[in-house]
């Protein structure tokens, strides 16, 4: 018999905010050169949203000169049942 006592669950985090702050950006200049709408930089920034779309994560990769991979890591939890 198998007792399941907790699942791992991966969640991906957004790294936006780090990498932008690290290169001396704020909000309002990636929103200005990135060219995206405010409130979706906003969500992005403060990691407020369930979905990313693949061409706004390379927009904001050229942006910080990164690999649209760098703007994602991993945060593991675990979730008990």
């Amino acid at each position: 018999m198998l007792i399941m006592v907790g699942v791992v669950m991966a969640r991906v985090r957004l790294r936006l905010r780090e990498l932008a702050e690290r290169k001396g950006l704020k909000l309002s200049h990636v929103q200005r050169q990135s060219g995206l709408d405010l409130g979706l930089v906003r969500r992005y920034w403060h990691n407020q949203t369930g979905r990313v779309s693949l061409n706004e994560l390379g927009i904001l990769a050229k942006l910080l000169k990164v690999k649209p991979g760098d703007l994602l890591t991993e945060v593991l939890e675990d979730k008990k049942n």
